[in-house]
This record gives C-alpha cells, sequence and structure tokens, in this order.
C-alpha cells in the first residue's frame, strides 16, 4: 500500500515538471521564431497569451481534481467501508445517548495531548540549558586546573565571563524546571502550543448531514447547481480562455501555428491527466488514512467505555 502511495505521489510530481517543462520549450521557440529578440518578452500581448492559456489549463486541472475526487468516494471500496462504518458509529453514539460523554472524552483528551505537547516544549528548552551548563562547566573546570597547575586562582576577564553566563543559564534551567513542575495547572491557560486537536465535527465531519438529508423530503438545489458551477462552468471559462489565447497569434498557418496548436492540446491533455490523479490519490492517500483515524478513535472510546 505504501509503494503504491508513493508512485502515485511520484507520477503526480512527474506530470507537474512534464507541464513546466512543456511550458518552457513553448517559450524556447518563441523565442527561436523571434531569431533570438527578447522583444517578445517585453510585449504585453505575448504574456497575456501566455498567461491566458496556463489559467486555462489550470482551471482544468483544478476542475478534473473535483470530478476524479466525487467518482473516487463512490467507486473506492475502501473510502466507501470506512465512511459507513464512520456513519453506523455515528448513529450508534445517537441512540445511546453517548453524544455528550463522547464530548467529554475528546476534551479530556484534548487537554493531555496539549499538556504533553506543551511539557515536550518545556524539556526541550530545559535541556537546552542543561547542555549549556555542562559546556560553560567544562570550560570553567579546565581553567581552574591550569590554574592549580600553576598554584594561584583561576581569574581573568574571561574566566568570569564564563561564571556569569554558566550562573545565567542556570537560573534558566531553574525557570523552566518550576515551569515543567507547574505546567498541570498552567496548561489551560496556554496558547501557543502545536499539538492534533480533536473535536466531535472533525471527527463526524459530513455524517451528521448525511443522516439529515436520508430524513429531509425536500430536494435542496443548492448543492447541485454549486457542483455545476464548479465543474461544467468553469470548464467552459477555460475553453473560452483558450480560444482567446489565439487572437493574439497571427493566423498564418504554417508549421508554427501546427507546434502552437499541439503544444496546448499536450498542456489540456497533462492539465486534465494531472488533475485526475491528484483526485484519485487525495481520496486514496489521504481520506482513507484520515477516515480509518476518525472510526479508531471513535472505537478506542467505545472500549473504553464498555470496560
Amino acid at each position: 500500500m505504501e509503494k503504491k502511495m508513493n508512485g502515485s505521489r511520484v507520477k503526480t510530481l512527474a506530470l507537474v515538471l512534464l507541464m513546466v517543462v512543456v511550458t518552457g520549450c513553448t517559450v524556447l521557440v518563441d523565442f527561436v521564431s523571434a531569431e533570438f529578440s527578447t522583444t517578445i518578452f517585453t510585449d504585453v500581448s505575448y504574456w497575456l497569451n501566455a498567461v491566458t492559456m496556463q489559467s486555462a489549463v489550470i482551471i482544468l486541472l483544478f476542475v478534473e481534481r473535483t470530478i476524479s475526487k466525487e467518482k473516487e468516494r463512490g467507486r473506492n471500496e475502501q473510502f466507501r467501508m470506512l465512511s459507513a462504518s464512520l456513519q453506523e458509529a455515528f448513529l450508534s453514539l445517537n441512540a445511546q445517548n453517548l453524544n455528550g460523554t463522547f464530548k467529554e472524552y475528546i476534551a479530556e483528551d484534548n487537554r493531555r495531548r496539549k499538556l504533553a505537547a506543551y511539557l515536550a516544549k518545556l524539556n526541550a528548552k530545559k535541556a537546552r540549558c542543561d547542555d549549556r551548563i555542562a559546556r560553560l562547566g567544562f570550560r570553567i573546570r579546565r581553567m581552574e586546573i591550569r590554574a592549580q597547575d600553576r598554584q594561584r586562582e583561576p581569574q581573568g576577564a574571561l574566566y568570569r565571563l564564563l561564571c556569569a553566563r554558566k550562573k545565567r543559564t542556570e537560573d534558566k534551567a531553574a525557570f523552566w524546571q518550576k515551569k515543567i513542575e507547574r505546567a498541570p495547572e498552567e496548561v489551560d491557560y496556554v496558547r501557543r502550543v502545536k499539538f492534533v486537536k480533536w473535536s466531535y465535527d472533525v471527527i463526524f465531519s459530513g455524517e451528521e448531514e448525511k443522516v439529515k438529508d436520508e430524513d429531509d423530503p425536500i430536494a435542496h438545489e443548492g448543492k447541485d447547481v454549486a457542483f455545476i458551477l464548479l465543474t461544467k462552468g468553469l470548464s467552459i471559462l477555460a475553453f473560452g480562455l483558450i480560444a482567446t489565447s489565439y487572437v493574439t497569434l497571427a493566423f498564418t498557418f504554417d508549421a508554427l501555428m501546427i507546434y502552437r496548436t499541439l503544444i496546448k492540446i499536450m498542456q489540456i491533455a497533462l492539465g486534465l491527466y494531472t488533475g485526475a490523479v491528484s483526485g484519485q490519490d487525495f481520496i486514496r492517500r489521504k481520506m482513507c488514512a484520515k477516515l480509518m483515524t476518525r472510526f479508531n478513535y471513535v472505537k478506542q472510546f467505545k472500549e473504553k467505555t464498555a470496560s
């Protein structure tokens, strides 16, 4: 499975790089056809044509990605199975009146995760202080040994500076140690802590709407209209931009015109194929893994509740 995921990501990256290479070849051919004159790069119409074409390809890429994701949702067996399992877990919590208990469990788990992340952050800062103290102590001890060999007290500006730095670092280490000891009481008031935060809405995102939609007798057109605008409407816009990109070209049927047309067709094909691969990869690699993580989280809660 991991090899397939890596292969899909490599394929997507290769397609994007190929699109860049094709675009670069187009610019190079235009430069050669202009007899290596840089004036074409200061021509507004040239860049307008290039930007228009690239915008159309990008639009088609994302439209195809959206369509591909929707298709993959319906035909990917693992995604459908995990989605159904998560919906069953949602209905089970509702039937057993465990929603409130589950939300309390999430809050407690988030606090535990936040405390662990906060302690890791504080321990890292204290560890840096301890390491600095050890290095400064080694240098100070070496100077003291040299002074003893000469039968005199260690002195000098460098010695005093190192001792002062060591004392300041020890004070910092003591400060972080106190923060570590008070962390369980202070963690609720700390803001800047990075940790994976769970929420009821994230776990069951879309599941509640599915249940409501099944019981709703009204056929709402909003989502269908939005999807049509996102796919069909943007596709029409993209092909309009592609047609517009020909306006700035001289309509001379020659080898250069044929080449430019073939390049545009290749760019469109690459954009559509890249969008399709990216959409499938998102459902297979990202969404299935996330659904599995959400389901296991709910399963863990139910096992703790049952025990």
